[in-house]
């Protein structure tokens, strides 16, 4: 059998889903069931960089997701390629997914915090093979909608309510950096299809802002590690690990965006 780009990504996904399941049982905390737990969550996050140099480069890219059409304009293709970046991006996804999950089914907390991680960490593997500006993007809100969500169980509203304005923020920041990119014309919006010239500063300026508020402008943020333990709710410690599925996202599409321009 020939080892396809969908393989590794199915593997993380099915490892993430069945970390959620066995957290769920009542014995969760017994020593063989929490060693299987981990043994399938390491198997999770490490299948994609492991997997990634033995798929051949034929199998690699050119899957259409899906496909629509502007009105008078070309048919557009969402793809998604298994490159080195989306082989870093889905293993580090997948094990800030599975440690959420650990922390999230530690003591009892909302049924509903756990679900919220696990779409998170889903969705968070298919950004990491998106290749196309504008299938990222919406990604990227199906990011902030699950991250700002799950949030809002474990912060206070005035916390989680910030952090909700840092994702809208920064997610216009990647929206208006498509809209940039669309001026100057062109059949798709995938990476590979993007002529360099057409990567203006106004592009990379708003990329990058966007990416920063979804990377959490670090030490700026109300869900930093300072002083959380001596001052909160040991669950208020999850904010910052339940915020880094949607940083990195964001910093691949912006390492890919940049990419785009081949420039030292």
């Amino acid at each position: 059998m020939t080892l396809t780009a969908e393989l590794p990504l199915v593997g993380s996904a099915v490892a993430l889903a069945l970390v959620a399941i066995l957290r769920a049982l009542p014995w969760r905390e017994r020593p063989a069931v929490l060693a299987l737990t981990l043994a399938i969550g390491a198997f999770g996050g490490l299948a994609p960089v492991l997997a990634y140099p033995f798929v051949p480069p034929a199998t690699l890219d050119l899957h259409a997701l899906w496909e629509w059409s502007a009105v008078g304009g070309p048919t557009i293709q969402a793809s998604y390629r298994l490159d080195g970046i989306g082989a870093i991006g889905a293993a580090l996804g997948t094990a800030y997914a599975v440690a959420s999950l650990f922390a999230a089914t530690r003591s009892e907390r909302s049924p509903l915090l756990p679900a919220l991680v696990l779409a998170n960490g889903l969705a968070t593997i298919a950004l990491a093979v998106t290749d196309d500006l504008i299938a990222s993007a919406v990604l990227l809100g199906v990011l902030a909608t699950f991250t700002a969500a799950a949030t809002l169980l474990v912060a206070p509203p005035r916390a989680a309510a910030r952090i909700a304005a840092y994702l809208a923020f920064g997610l216009q920041g990647f929206v208006l950096a498509a809209l940039l990119l669309s001026r100057f014309g062109g059949a798709s919006f995938r990476f590979g299809d993007i002529r360099p010239t057409a990567i203006s500063p106004g592009i990379v300026l708003a990329a990058s802002i966007g990416a920063a508020l979804f990377a959490g402008l670090y030490p700026f943020v109300p869900w930093r590690y300072q002083r959380v333990r001596a001052r909160t709710h040991e669950r208020e410690t999850l904010r910052g690990l339940l915020a880094m599925p949607a940083g990195i996202g964001a910093s691949l599409v912006l390492l890919r965006l940049l990419g785009v321009t081949r420039t030292d």
